[in-house]
């Protein structure tokens, strides 16, 4: 593990350790309830760090699954496992449009599709119906591949009603988010800066 991974680990681990120290796992967290016992409040600044800390933990998780399962493929959340995977759910579509909703460059996404291809996971073929359109389907291999890529999340250590909850809270936070940053895009530059 390099200087910098240590660095984010040791971060994580002591806003874990504050946070574990602050919700006692009784606490209900839901909306509109007061925290019970002696719990500290957490701060917006602790959350923020400890959301760093969970994005790194998983880019980390991502790239030692995507080693251990063998190759660029296996992750389905960036290059050629990207293209697979939304191949996958959407079937034949046109190199353009993947191009388009992947947000890749057409030369990074030919590359892309030229190594897929090469090992047989993907097909390209010129539309009958308007020659300068190129198709892309995902094989029978590939739809294997994707469906082998998909690793097992690790123990948690919750339960089934923890889970529930947690996944709530994330969805309520998204929407936050999400509802803020439509705020925000909605006003002038200058507003928004003097605002947010």
């Amino acid at each position: 593990m390099d200087e910098n991974n240590a660095t984010q680990v040791s971060t994580a681990n002591q806003a874990i350790a504050g946070l574990t120290d602050a919700v006692a796992p009784q606490t209900n967290l839901s909306h509109g309830s007061e925290p019970s016992g002696d719990m500290r409040d957490v701060t917006v600044d602790e959350l923020i760090e400890l959301f760093g800390a969970m994005r790194s933990a998983l880019h980390r998780w991502h790239d030692a699954v995507r080693r251990h399962r063998g190759g660029p493929t296996q992750d389905t959340s960036r290059g050629q496992g990207r293209v697979l995977a939304l191949l996958s759910m959407q079937g034949e579509m046109r190199q353009r449009d993947m191009g388009y909703i992947l947000n890749i460059r057409p030369q990074s996404l030919g590359e892309v599709l030229g190594k897929l291809e090469r090992a047989g996971l993907v097909t390209r073929r010129t539309s009958e119906k308007d020659r300068r359109v190129l198709l892309v389907s995902i094989t029978e291999m590939g739809r294997a591949c994707v469906q082998n890529c998909k690793p097992p999340f690790p123990d948690v250590n919750l339960t089934d009603e923890e889970l529930v909850q947690f996944a709530h809270m994330l969805g309520r936070m998204v929407e936050a988010f999400d509802a803020d940053a439509a705020r925000l895009n909605s006003l002038p530059p200058a507003e928004a800066n003097a605002k947010a």
